[in-house]
């Protein structure tokens, strides 16, 4: 090390004469660190150390000296007049001298006499301090506040003669508990140190050679906070719901969900606060595309900090409508679960699929009481409902109420429970279809349960509702076969309408004619598919609305003795054939996203049908 480090005063120059030179070691010092020690010299001979200073101001050291007592000396010049002197065995002691205008000389000499020497025969001299007279005036500080995400930067006007600066900072404003945070020579500095979010208090000091003046004046100055990352919004993925994921911003409280049906940030409108980092957009309507963006907030007794939108996603909610879901998702996973109800007891058993496929039992309905289950809430989890053809009495468990039971009154004698979602609010609404007649009956949920009527069918037909044209909204359909020149041909008819009930559009297919309906959304593109299965062969055929094609898609599954129950068992947005025998158990489903091979699964048995049936008509 050199000598101005050995000495704490770098900002000095330093020179050394004599027979030998003075040093830096660090064997002897007084901050336990490094100090000047004079060189080995001989009798008669001397070591110095010198600089030069241009008063006023005040000089101030620490010396030592290990020496022949009252015969060699350790002496302190002030150009040729001596102003101090140690001898003997002296520890460290300060000196201080005020030195008027004008240039100074000072020197520490270490000299011998012509005759013995004693203890470890050298001085030391460590922590010189040269300090100016030296008033400036101090200029305001400045923080930014907002500026950056990443730190806060302060800046200040140049001061004449400041060697550098001292920067200090604090959460609180008192400058003295305040931290020392950077020693600088330009009149500013970024401070990366800080957290988003916390409101910082910050002072400066120069310092011209050792002359430190006081605190400047104060500023705040607080780093943006990071808008939250990787936000993800489900595509289809629940019936109840639009799902949003996010990664967390640092130190962020929490974060306020902005959402628009239009990719233009100008339109988003807030809708909640949350500190989680998911979230469930149950107000989210069915088949509409939604456009989602975050803020990252903290609240300060300033008021709230807020950052600017993270990058956006777009979701949707799934339409129960159109894969009757609903039917069958009690856990509200994406995932259809296996479901039977015994119709002599009312007990319910359901392997829930977002449970490892635990079985859960539910103690509604009875004899008389046929298995509804349907989302009546909109929560996304389908409830346990049944219905009393005798009585028209519909009694539900909603999910979303902690399982309360809610009754409804419509129907009886020849109608067929179907509720589905028909105004495309998420939530199914409790119709019937009375078949002798062909008249629909619905209660609106989104209308206060407003009860709209309809021919549409009657008793050759069956009813087979769902969501064809992905609008959101179930479509009445029934389906018949009918004998002509060609021989028997199977017509499926659907009343379409963005606004049931007026306007209503129908429209037809001509497909298979063995088996009963079954049309769920096969190939994942949100409209329902006309479908057949026939209970006799087997024989499963679908005609996907993604592709113009007249001949079906078929497969084989179950026979004689199996119904089917059809639905997105492994969560890929496509409806899978299944079915189930009731003298055995067994349940069989051909997945579709593994290219539809057979999965099976044990669950109830005699006296427990399938809660969830595809077949409509009277038991």
């Amino acid at each position: 090390a050199d000598l101005g480090t050995a000495l704490n005063a770098t900002y000095l120059t330093w020179y050394v004469g004599g027979q030998q030179n003075w040093f830096a070691q660090t064997n002897t010092t007084y901050d336990g660190v490094l100090a000047a020690q004079s060189g080995p010299i001989a009798h008669n001979e001397q070591s110095r150390l010198q600089t030069t200073v241009t008063g006023p101001g005040t000089l101030s050291f620490w010396w030592k000296v290990s020496s022949e007592t009252g015969y060699d000396y350790l002496r302190f010049f002030d150009g040729t007049n001596e102003l101090a002197k140690i001898s003997g065995e002296a520890d460290w002691a300060l000196y201080s001298v005020s030195l008027d205008s004008g240039t100074h000389t000072n020197t520490w000499n270490y000299t011998k006499d012509y005759l013995v020497s004693t203890g470890q025969d050298a001085g030391w001299v460590d922590q010189v301090a040269w300090a100016p007279d030296w008033t400036p005036t101090m200029p305001a500080i400045t923080a930014t506040k907002y500026d950056y995400a990443d730190r806060i930067r302060i800046t200040w006007s140049a001061i004449p003669s400041a060697n550098d600066y001292l920067l200090y900072r604090h959460t609180i404003n008192n400058s003295a508990q305040a931290q020392l945070i950077a020693t600088v020579t330009s009149p500013i500095y970024d401070d990366y140190g800080v957290v988003p979010g916390t409101v910082y208090y910050y002072w400066m000091k120069a310092r011209y050679y050792a002359t430190v003046t006081s605190f400047s004046g104060v500023d705040t100055g607080y780093r943006n906070l990071l808008a939250p990352t990787a936000l993800a919004a489900s595509k289809g993925d629940y019936t109840g719901s639009v799902r949003l994921t996010w990664v967390a911003a640092t130190c962020a409280t929490s974060y306020q969900i902005m959402r628009s049906t239009s990719a233009d940030t100008n339109t988003a409108v807030p809708i909640i606060e949350t500190g989680a980092t998911s979230y469930l957009d149950t107000t989210a309507v069915p088949a509409v595309t939604y456009y989602y963006w975050l803020t990252s907030r903290k609240w300060r007794p300033e008021g709230m900090f807020t950052t600017p939108f993270s990058v956006g996603d777009s979701g949707w909610r799934r339409s129960m409508a159109a894969t009757d879901n609903a039917f069958c998702d009690f856990d509200g996973d994406g995932k259809a679960d296996p479901a039977v109800y015994q119709r002599a007891t009312g007990r319910w058993m359901v392997m829930m699929s977002g449970n490892r496929y635990q079985t859960t039992t539910f103690q509604l309905g009875g004899a008389g009481y046929l298995p509804v289950p349907q989302d009546f809430d909109g929560d996304g989890e389908t409830d346990i409902a049944v219905y009393s053809q005798a009585t028209g009495q519909w009694i539900v468990l909603l999910s979303a109420n902690g399982n309360n039971s809610d009754t409804a009154s419509l129907g009886g004698p020849g109608c067929i429970p179907l509720p589905r979602d028909y105004d495309g609010d998420g939530k199914a609404d409790p119709a019937v279809f009375h078949q002798p007649s062909g008249l629909w009956k619905i209660p609106f949920s989104s209308r206060n349960y407003a009860l709209v009527e309809g021919i549409f069918g009657d008793s050759s037909y069956s009813p087979c509702p769902a969501d064809y044209d992905n609008d959101g909204n179930t479509d009445p359909a029934v389906f018949q076969v009918r004998s002509t020149i060609m021989g028997k041909l199977g017509y499926l008819f659907a009343a379409q309408s963005p606004n049931p009930p007026v306007g209503y559009a129908i429209r037809s297919w001509t497909i298979g004619t063995s088996g009963q309906t079954v049309p769920q959304d096969y190939d994942g593109d949100a409209k329902a598919d006309p479908a057949l299965f026939d209970a006799e062969t087997g024989l499963w055929s679908y005609w996907p609305s993604s592709i113009s094609s007249t001949m079906p898609f078929s497969l084989t599954i179950g026979g004689v003795g199996f119904v089917p129950v059809a639905g997105d068992y492994d969560g890929d947005k496509k409806a899978d054939p299944a079915v189930y025998q009731e003298s055995t158990g067994i349940w069989i489903v051909r997945l579709s996203g593994r290219n539809y091979v057979l999965d099976t699964v044990v669950l109830g048995g005699s006296g427990y049908e399938a809660a969830a049936t595809l077949p409509y008509g009277l038991p």
